[in-house]
């Protein structure tokens, strides 16, 4: 999954690890609570493996997204988005659809 910020005016960049390396591609961004797609092509990079995505991608606060990126008719990747405001993403983990703090504590089993 990836987490990105939400958007609605700077050029957002992220990074996948494609199926295939096309010189353009469609990104379809699905809102999973609406089924509303929203479909951008974008003109990717590539390097050492990954493919990176550049594009004013308007996603929007607590909403997750299925993202499928198409090369034509193939599919090339596919994968899931969350978008949250947070910015230290380690700290935090999806659960339940809302984002939590994770405590740190002491980790002592019995058996």
């Amino acid at each position: 999954m990836k987490i990105l910020q939400p958007n609605t005016v700077s050029t957002i960049n992220f990074k996948v690890i494609p199926r295939s390396q096309p010189v353009t591609v469609v990104a379809i961004f699905r809102d999973e609570s609406t089924k509303v797609s929203t479909n951008y092509n974008v003109t990717p990079t590539y390097s050492n493996g990954f493919m990176t995505l550049s594009d004013v991608f308007l996603v929007d606060e607590g909403v997750f997204y299925q993202l499928t990126i198409k090369d034509g008719t193939d599919i090339i990747y596919r994968g899931r988005i969350f978008c949250t405001a947070q910015t230290d993403f380690a700290k935090y983990t999806v659960a339940s659809g809302v984002y939590k703090e994770i405590a740190a504590e002491n980790n002592t089993y019995k058996y």
